[in-house]
């Protein structure tokens, strides 16, 4: 009897393979992970491949320029009037995903709200009220999905802005969903170089 490492091909003097103490195991981590909605490297679609575009009506006018990594959104609003930014999600799984993030080129006083619609639903937060920065001086918008009535069951159909006041304009360089990923490192165990494999020739 003698032991050896079985390569492809047949063995005419037949063979059998023992797997002693083999395991293969992982351990779960957390790991952030952001789903990337636009970077506008393009205006009219994002990277889902849904449209983007400005809504408005009354007495408001509102425009956007988007290309080269950001989106400048202008408007001007009247009594009655209404302005805004959309992005169509495609009716995107909110699974593994907990917050809508906006990124900035810069902070902005002017003020307007963020939301998600999924269905016949839609629920929008003041900007100002989940604005943070980062260390390396990123400002961005951050809401929690819960604070919008949404959770991971849910399936968005757009992400929208509403201006507010009388004017304003702001340049937006991201949009994305982040949450926690599940994460698992690859760790092999083999003991026994036996259990590669035996052969017996009689």
């Amino acid at each position: 009897e003698g032991y050896m490492k079985l390569g492809s091909g047949s063995n005419a003097a037949g063979a059998a393979l023992y797997l002693d103490n083999f395991t293969i195991s992982a351990d779960p981590e957390s790991a952030d992970s952001e789903l990337l909605i636009d970077t506008f490297a393009r205006g009219d679609v994002n990277l889902l491949g849904g449209n983007t575009g400005v809504f408005y009506g009354g007495s408001a006018a509102c425009e956007m320029a988007a290309g080269d990594g950001s989106l400048r959104l202008k408007w001007s609003i009247g009594d009655d009037g209404y302005a805004g930014y959309w992005s169509d999600l495609n009716g995107l799984s909110l699974h593994g995903t907990d917050s809508l993030k906006i990124c900035f080129a810069e902070e902005s006083s002017d003020e307007f709200r963020v939301g998600i619609r999924c269905g016949e639903t839609e629920k929008s937060v003041l900007a100002a009220d989940f604005a943070e920065i980062s260390e390396s001086g990123e400002y961005s918008i951050v809401v929690p999905l819960t604070d919008l009535g949404f959770d991971g069951e849910d399936r968005a159909d757009v992400v929208f802005i509403t201006a507010l006041g009388t004017e304003g304009e702001i340049e937006i360089t991201r949009i994305s969903l982040t949450g926690s990923a599940r994460v698992y490192p690859e760790r092999l165990s083999v003991f026994d170089q036996r259990g590669w494999g035996s052969f017996s020739d009689g």
